[in-house]
């Protein structure tokens, strides 16, 4: 291919691939997911009161009912809610603006990989092309970059850290051990933010980094004096984190600082999601078989995380670049580049062994790295000249499937017609159309405002679409014995003891609905009593109110 195309078509498929991330955020995923909404108003209200939702200074780590979220995608947050106000946008921004930044990442360092600026490597520019595209058209990436997830977050700011490792590693080939440059700083911030993003990941980044150091020293790539310059730059950074895991290890208070608060969990997030299993191996490996987690919001089913058929390839990729590495390729950026990778996904899989459960958000570290071995994969095969075609033909098809495929889901989920394992309930964890709802009722004088049916954590929707502050909403009631809120103002979200059978044919005590509302899913309808309620239909949602 020649130079002028070449960058024409990289061109074309990074804006392609940008695209795909940030056109129609408000729509696909359909619906709001409780955990964006809650990082969301978390940065609204850090954005106003410098404190989240439950009052605290500046945190280092956020609290909520399943155990907390990590504060980086919320304070990053906060620059989007600052400027586009408290919305759906400003909420999935982020997540689509660092993914799309990671496609880019990803390229710079194939054209490390392949000596694009070559001018003698003509046949080399074609394998770039399809690895960006292959990247760019990811469903895994595509679908974990449309919605604000936390934990997402992870494997980018891991990419972005590896990607200056492997320039620093660049440098040192051309001027020695002995020059630092900013590449290797950089490389150690990338990863110590990382930390900030899953509170799992903490060991994943350790075996990493020690991984690292054994492979740099052994071939001289890295001194003692550099060792230990990383060490306290990744102290600068994490010490906050330090503090946080030996108070919650040791089930100690919160430590208010001025200028931050370290906080104790609810429950222990990491001792709530480790569980140490030699079987984890076996989950992971089939979770890279099948490519499914069961989560609509992760995986399209016969779609998978890296397309279906991937998993053989991408033992061919880790097969070549064993053997690779072993008869020591002649090409030292290589070898550079998929030691890299392989101590990426070697990490992972230790971070997998002791996770109480396997699925795509949990392991999301690992994906990343099985990508770049597929990708190897099918290059390997461009040794058979057919492949170069069918491959990116093969590509373009999964692509267009998966597309039509994740749009239908979504759509079908906006107009709440059931889907078989995709039906819209009251566990579904992504809310759709309960915006007007909210807005609708607030609006009515009421004594009492039951939401019920309304899908997981209804009351972080209460929040986020009224644009509460933490000071307006008092009287907080939680279930016994957890964080869960019961209510707070005239916000109820557990059935009141009125209703004495709520799947029953009469189940509310007429002598105490005088000024209350509920709201329900649009299939309770029948069993509501015409003659003694006004019912409001708003999208899936009916609005009751007392006639008196």
């Amino acid at each position: 291919m020649e130079k002028k195309n070449y960058k024409i078509t990289i061109n074309i498929i990074l804006a392609v691939g940008i695209l795909i991330r940030i056109l129609f955020l408000d729509r696909f995923p359909a619906g709001l997911n409780c955990d964006e909404a809650a990082a969301s108003y978390n940065a609204f209200s850090i954005l106003n009161t410098l404190k989240d939702k439950n009052g605290m200074f500046l945190p280092v780590y956020f609290l909520n009912v399943s155990g907390g979220q990590s504060a980086l995608f919320i304070y990053l947050s906060t620059l989007f809610v600052k400027i586009l106000g408290l919305n759906i946008w400003a909420t999935r921004f982020p997540m689509a603006i660092i993914s799309s930044i990671s496609v880019y990442v990803f390229y710079k360092i194939l054209s490390i990989y392949y000596d694009e600026e070559n001018e003698d490597m003509a046949g080399s520019r074609i394998k770039i092309v399809f690895a960006v595209l292959f990247f760019a058209l990811n469903p895994w990436h595509i679908m974990k970059s449309r919605w604000g997830l936390d934990c997402n977050l992870l494997p980018e700011f891991v990419l972005f850290g590896v990607y200056f490792l492997i320039r620093y590693l660049q440098n040192v080939k051309c001027k020695g051990t002995s020059y630092v440059n900013i590449n290797y700083i950089l490389a150690f911030v990338f990863l110590s933010l990382s930390a900030y993003t899953y509170a799992t990941s903490y060991l994943a980044l350790f075996v990493f980094v020690i991984l690292f150091y054994i492979y740099a020293l052994k071939n001289k790539y890295i001194t003692v004096r550099q060792i230990v310059l990383s060490i306290l730059i990744v102290l600068l950074i994490t010490w906050p984190l330090i503090i946080f895991i030996i108070i919650n290890f040791f089930d100690l208070e919160n430590v208010n600082l001025i200028f931050m608060t370290i906080p104790k969990l609810y429950n222990n997030r990491m001792a709530d999601e480790s569980s140490f299993s030699f079987l984890n191996v076996v989950s992971t490996i089939k979770l890279l078989i099948f490519q499914n987690d069961g989560l609509y919001w992760n995986v399209i089913p016969m779609i998978g995380i890296a397309y279906i058929y991937s998993f053989p390839i991408f033992i061919i990729g880790i097969i070549t670049c064993i053997k690779n590495l072993i008869n020591k390729c002649e090409n030292e950026s290589k070898n550079i580049i998929d030691t890299i990778f392989l101590l990426w996904l070697i990490a992972g899989f230790v971070l997998c062994l002791f996770l109480s459960e396997i699925n795509i958000n949990r392991a999301n570290i690992i994906i990343i790295p099985f990508i770049f071995f597929v990708i190897k994969g099918f290059i390997f095969l461009y040794k058979y000249k057919v492949c170069k075609i069918v491959s990116i033909i093969l590509v373009l098809i999964s692509f267009a499937v998966f597309s039509y495929r994740y749009i239908d889901l979504n759509i079908k989920r906006e107009n709440n017609i059931i889907i078989e394992a995709y039906n819209h309930n009251k566990d579904d964890t992504f809310a759709v159309g309960l915006e007007p709802v909210i807005k609708y009722v607030d609006k009515i004088e009421a004594r009492d405002i039951y939401l019920l049916g309304t899908g997981r954590l209804p009351d972080i929707y209460v929040l986020y679409y009224l644009k509460m502050l933490p000071s307006e909403y008092k009287n907080i009631v939680y279930f016994k014995g957890t964080k869960d809120v019961h209510s707070f103002g005239k916000w109820h979200f557990e059935k009141p003891v009125e209703m004495k059978d709520f799947y029953g044919k009469s189940y509310i005590n007429m002598a105490n609905a005088e000024g209350m509302v509920y709201v329900l899913p649009e299939s309770y309808e029948s069993m509501i009593d015409k003659n003694i309620y006004d019912i409001t239909k708003i999208g899936y949602y009916i609005v009751c109110e007392y006639r008196p």
